[in-house]
C-alpha cells in the first residue's frame, strides 16, 4: 500500500545509487533542507526511459540553481544502472550522468511511492523512460539553482541501471547522467511511495516533489505511454518555493515574475480586478 500522500512526510528510503561512476548509498535524509525531485521509471535498457533520465541529467544545473536535487530510480540493480550509464548514449546507454540513478531491487521504494507495477516488478514507463530521465538529467542545473535535487528510481537492479547508462542514447541508453538512477529491486521504495503496480511488479511513472522538511508537496503519476515535462516540474518547484517564502498563492499557469495572489477575499478581488 502506498505511503506517499500530499501534505504528509515522504516515505523514508535508503538505497544504493550510481553517482559519478561509483556506487554510493543515499537516503531521503541526505536531502533534508532542500527540495528533491524523485522520479521512478520502469526499467533500464528500454526506450523512453533514457530520454527522461538524460533530460534531467543534462539540465541539472537549472535544478541546482533552485537548490533542488534530482534522483532517478528503478527496481533494477545498481550494477544494471552502472552498465547502462557506461554504455554510450548513441548506443542506447545513459552515458555521463549528473544525477543519482537509484537502485530499488527490492521494489520497496517504488511500492512506497505507489509506482510499482506488481505483475512485472518494474515501474511504468519503459519506452518513454529514457526520454524522461535524460530530460531531467540534461536540465539538472536548473533544479540545482533552486537547491532542488532530482533522483530517478526503478525496481531494476543497480547493475541494469549501470548498463543502461553505459549504453549510448542513440541506441536506447541513457548515456551521460547528471542525476542519480536509484535501484529499487526489492520494490520497497516504490511500494512505500505508492507507485508500485503490484500485479506486474513495476513502478508507475510517479514523480514526487519533497520540500526541505521532508514533506511531499506534489505528486504526479502517469500511465505507461505518457512522459513527464521537465519545464512543468521546474515551474512547480519554483511555485512551491515562492509560496513558502512569501505566503501568497500562485494562480493557474504561474511562472516566476508573474503576479501572485493573497489568499484572502480582499486579495482575490484585487487579483481578479486586474485579470
Amino acid at each position: 500500500m502506498t505511503r506517499a500522500f500530499i501534505g504528509r512526510p515522504a516515505p523514508a528510503f535508503t538505497a544504493e545509487a550510481v553517482i559519478d561512476g561509483d556506487f554510493k548509498t543515499i537516503s531521503l535524509s541526505d536531502y533534508k533542507g532542500k527540495y528533491l525531485v524523485l522520479f521512478f521509471y520502469p526499467s533500464d535498457f528500454t526506450f523512453v526511459c533514457p530520454t527522461e533520465i538524460i533530460a534531467f541529467s543534462d539540465r541539472i544545473d537549472e535544478f541546482n540553481a533552485l537548490k533542488c536535487a534530482v534522483v532517478a530510480a528503478s527496481t533494477d540493480s545498481k550494477f544494471s544502472h552502472f552498465a547502462w550509464i557506461c554504455q554510450p548514449r548513441k548506443e542506447g546507454g545513459l552515458g555521463n550522468m549528473r544525477i543519482p540513478i537509484m537502485a530499488d531491487p527490492t521494489q520497496q521504494i517504488s511500492r512506497d511511492y505507489g509506482v510499482l507495477k506488481e505483475d512485472e516488478g518494474i515501474a511504468y514507463s519503459t519506452f518513454v523512460c529514457p526520454t524522461e530521465i535524460i530530460a531531467f538529467s540534461d536540465r539538472i542545473d536548473e533544479f540545482n539553482a533552486l537547491k532542488c535535487a532530482v533522483v530517478a528510481a526503478s525496481t531494476d537492479s543497480k547493475f541494469s541501471h549501470f548498463a543502461w547508462i553505459c549504453q549510448p542514447r542513440k541506441e536506447g541508453g541513457l548515456g551521460n547522467m547528471r542525476i542519480p538512477i536509484m535501484a529499487d529491486p526489492t520494490q520497497q521504495i516504490s511500494r512505500d511511495y505508492g507507485v508500485l503496480k503490484e500485479d506486474e511488479g513495476i513502478a508507475y511513472r510517479g514523480l514526487f516533489i519533497i520540500d526541505g522538511k521532508g514533506t511531499i508537496r506534489q505528486i504526479t503519476i502517469n500511465d505507461l505511454p505518457i512522459g513527464r515535462s521537465v519545464d512543468e516540474i521546474l515551474r512547480l518547484v519554483q511555485a512551491l518555493q515562492y509560496t513558502d517564502e512569501h505566503g501568497e498563492v500562485c494562480p493557474a499557469g504561474w511562472k516566476p515574475g508573474k503576479e501572485t495572489m493573497k489568499a484572502n477575499p480582499k486579495g482575490s478581488k484585487e487579483y481578479f480586478a486586474k485579470h
